[in-house]
């Protein structure tokens, strides 16, 4: 019986770390395709329907209109730099997350950006300007 529970409690461990790095290489992806203002390459990763909380816009939207809404602003930065400050998993860990801050030359925006774990897709972006 001990047996069996040391076998069941390594599985759930490498299950966990399997996890992690798929989230891990998601995280830095979608990370590069924030640096790069690369609204088209962040569709590829979203839901069909994708909660966007962005300056002057605020709803939900399908993967298309979401790639618009996030090219519009995205081309209204002047020198953009993504900084990443924080990622990782949910307490449930049904999900991910990537915390940054968005800075170009006149204004800094703090970007959060929610990942279901069970599918890889992007469940919400909220882009917000840091007062």
């Amino acid at each position: 019986m001990k047996n069996i529970v040391l076998i069941i409690s390594f599985l759930l461990l490498i299950c966990d770390a399997v996890t992690a790095q798929d989230n891990s290489y998601m995280f830095t992806e979608i990370k590069l395709l924030i640096e790069n203002q690369d609204a088209a390459g962040l569709k590829a990763h979203m839901s069909s329907a994708v909660s966007l909380n962005l300056p002057g816009q605020k709803g939900v939207f399908n993967k298309q209109q979401a790639e618009k809404q996030l090219d519009i602003f995205f081309n209204k930065l002047k020198n953009p730099d993504f900084k990443l400050l924080e990622s990782g998993n949910t307490t449930d860990a049904k999900a991910g997350y990537l915390i940054g801050n968005l800075k170009d030359e006149t204004k800094s925006y703090r970007v959060y950006i929610l990942i279901q774990t069970s599918n890889k897709q992007i469940q919400s972006i909220e882009i917000s300007l840091i007062k």
